[in-house]
């Protein structure tokens, strides 16, 4: 069963979720006191999505980060639900963080 990169790390009362694709911005988003997670093969294998629905579904507000690359782009059409934010290019990580109320 796939599973999300530290995903037993988010709190329970969190209500925004930062999903990227790897497990280097996931850190990073971590240092930066974001409540993120990765999925398992990056973007490519959309599994998770399905595996984890129960544990996404309980968010306000999911963050979508992902790269640029092909896997990215694919991934970006994946369904995700009304009001998530959906980002990509350089540096998705720094675009969710600017994007996130201050």
């Amino acid at each position: 069963m796939p599973c999300l990169f530290v995903r037993d790390l988010v709190s329970k009362d969190a209500d925004t979720l930062l999903i990227v694709a790897g497990e280097l911005d996931c850190l990073v988003a971590w240092q930066y006191g974001l409540e993120a997670v990765s999925g398992p093969s990056g973007v490519a294998d959309l599994r998770w999505i399905g595996e984890e629905w129960d544990f996404l579904k309980r968010f306000k507000r999911l963050l979508l980060a992902f790269d640029g690359d092909e896997a990215g782009s694919i991934s970006r059409v994946a369904p995700c639900r009304p009001g998530a934010f959906v980002t990509s290019g350089v540096s998705p990580v720094l675009r969710c963080l600017l994007a996130l109320p201050h």
